[in-house]
């Protein structure tokens, strides 16, 4: 099921679903029988700044101005970019709330295609938390910035999509900001259909290197690596790399392809589609490491390792989600 929900418990909503790629160059005059019903979270973009994005960016930021019900009042922006791994959503109060003493609590965040929402009277058809996905946790003593991450998924850059946001906000004293009254509605339900998706651009690869090139080219690298929770200079990660001349120990193996694949990500690669592989092959290698613990294919863990590594490979020689380099 390609739907993803994340979810917590709410009393102020602020809600939007997030417009295409294009962005609105005009401030638009709102009022009260334009805001509510089908399209009602009608965004203002011209008022906003340029956001300050709290980690790296490779694709066109998409800044959006959350509205209170009550009398359309600004509390919070919303600005959405990708990095290669994870579909970010970083949320800002609006000065003017910092200094009133208001903090983010949690937010909520629906994700999915605009035909899978069912819209029931509090979100999707049974609530928030009744749908398939995963819960994004509170914010930590209430803070007036906070970045929730989601991982990035294939069909993500396939297909135009609608996100969903709410956001809940207390005072200094952890008190409600707001109550449940407080939702954006449109008759007996809420309304938080959209008319245009939003498009994820796949992020510029610098392109990905074989584990030949890094082995070669010292002067590419600019930090040693961790593996298996050793920590490798570039000096001696290379040394070792060089000294590997056949595939019989596994560890070897796993060692030169796991230390590209990091090394390809921390050029700016996309990544969401290895990481996994990676968290898998780092622990793979704390149990059955260091490089060079002699892993024969007699041990039951060459299977494992065998099909890590396989899978490292591809990434690094750029068959995977990120572009080979030229």
């Amino acid at each position: 099921m390609r739907v993803k929900i994340w979810s917590s418990s709410i009393m102020l909503l602020l809600v939007i679903i997030m417009i295409s790629c294009d962005t609105i160059d005009e401030n638009p005059i709102i009022n009260p029988e334009e805001y509510y019903g089908d399209g009602s979270f009608f965004i203002s973009l011209a008022r906003l700044n340029t956001p300050e994005v709290l980690g790296a960016n490779c694709s066109n930021t998409n800044e959006f101005e959350l509205r209170f019900q009550q009398n359309l009042e600004a509390y919070a922006t919303a600005v959405v970019y990708s990095d290669g791994q994870y579909l970010n959503i970083q949320y800002d109060l609006l000065q003017e709330r910092i200094n009133q003493g208001w903090g983010m609590d949690r937010s909520l965040v629906w994700i999915g295609l605009k035909e899978d929402w069912i819209e029931g009277k509090d979100g999707p058809e049974g609530g928030w938390s009744q749908v398939e996905g995963i819960i994004i946790n509170p914010f930590l003593n209430y803070p007036p910035s906070g970045l929730h991450q989601i991982k990035l998924e294939e069909w993500m850059l396939n297909e135009c999509f609608s996100i969903a946001i709410r956001l809940t906000i207390r005072d200094q004293q952890g008190n409600w900001g707001g109550s449940a009254d407080g939702m954006i509605n449109h008759g007996d339900y809420l309304t938080y259909s959209w008319n245009e998706p939003f498009c994820l651009e796949k992020c510029e690869d610098p392109g990905t290197l074989d584990v030949s090139y890094w082995e070669n080219n010292p002067v590419v690298w600019t930090k040693g690596v961790t593996v298996g929770g050793v920590f490798y200079s570039e000096e001696l990660a290379i040394q070792i790399m060089k000294g590997i001349t056949t595939s019989d120990d596994m560890s070897n193996v796993l060692f030169e392809e796991l230390v590209s694949a990091k090394l390809n990500v921390d050029l700016g690669n996309t990544s969401y589609c290895i990481i996994e592989a990676i968290e898998a092959a780092d622990a793979w290698m704390e149990e059955n490491g260091p490089v060079g613990s002699g892993i024969l294919s007699d041990n039951p863990a060459w299977d494992t390792g065998n099909s890590l590594a396989n899978q490292l490979e591809s990434y690094n020689n750029g068959l995977m989600c990120a572009d080979p380099a030229n």
